[in-house]
């Protein structure tokens, strides 16, 4: 019996240190991380931030470039679209013209350099009551024909469309009539270093009145067409 006694004292030392180091472990394990574990922690979502920060950034900016550029572009077939009805309508004068194509250039649309002027249609998308575009639509006088009835209204000629993107604190800033480039960019596209603008979107068309014979011989002319019969004069 006291042999047994014994032999079970010298088993209780080992038991109690496995219990201490157990209580230990548990101890340190609801201690939290380390200073060096949080150190090496932060440093590897600063990295990790530090990567997808400039990706997210263009991505963005390239989403609102795009935006931008499609409303610019359903502005300026709008206006095409308008001066189309009008011509094409039984109201059509040269002054109703003037009154949606309030400009008239001498020249080559594309090389025309039309500045901003209070002619110009200042457009609000977002009803915030500050205009987001200005609309610029012109036309020239070049190879411009002339209804022969008297009343001296254009029956054929070309039609050049201009939008761009609104700055508020730059209401009137030397404009370009180049196209913006737009790409991949965290920057504005439409904007050069000058702080000179592009239109976003541009438009060049002829307009002919379709139910005119001389309009539309003209129109045939200047597309290559040969007729039996020669033009009126212009």
């Amino acid at each position: 019996m006291l042999r047994n006694t014994g032999q079970l004292k010298k088993k209780i030392p080992p038991i109690l240190g496995l219990a201490k180091a157990i209580r230990l472990r548990e101890k340190n394990s609801q201690g939290g991380l380390s200073l060096l574990e949080i150190l090496v922690a932060i440093v590897v979502i600063s990295a990790v931030i530090s990567a997808i920060t400039p990706a997210i950034f263009l991505s963005v900016a390239s989403r609102v470039q795009n935006r931008r550029a499609q409303q610019a572009q359903q502005l300026a077939n709008g206006a095409v679209d308008r001066v189309r009805r009008l011509v094409a309508s039984t109201s059509y004068s040269e002054e109703a013209l003037k009154r949606v194509v309030p400009v008239t250039v001498g020249g080559e649309l594309q090389a025309s350099d039309v500045q901003p002027s209070d002619k110009d249609q200042l457009v609000d998308l977002d009803g915030d009551t500050i205009p987001d575009f200005r609309v610029q639509v012109f036309r020239t006088t070049l190879n411009e024909i002339k209804d022969q009835d008297g009343k001296g209204k254009p029956v054929i000629f070309k039609l050049g469309v201009r939008v761009y993107f609104l700055f508020p604190n730059q209401q009137n800033p030397p404009l370009l009539k180049e196209p913006a480039s737009l790409k991949m960019t965290s920057g504005m596209g439409w904007k050069d270093k000058d702080g000179r603008i592009r239109p976003l979107a541009v438009a060049y068309t002829t307009i002919a009145q379709g139910d005119n014979p001389d309009a539309l011989c003209y129109l045939g002319q200047s597309l290559g067409k040969s007729f039996e019969q020669q033009c009126p004069t212009k």
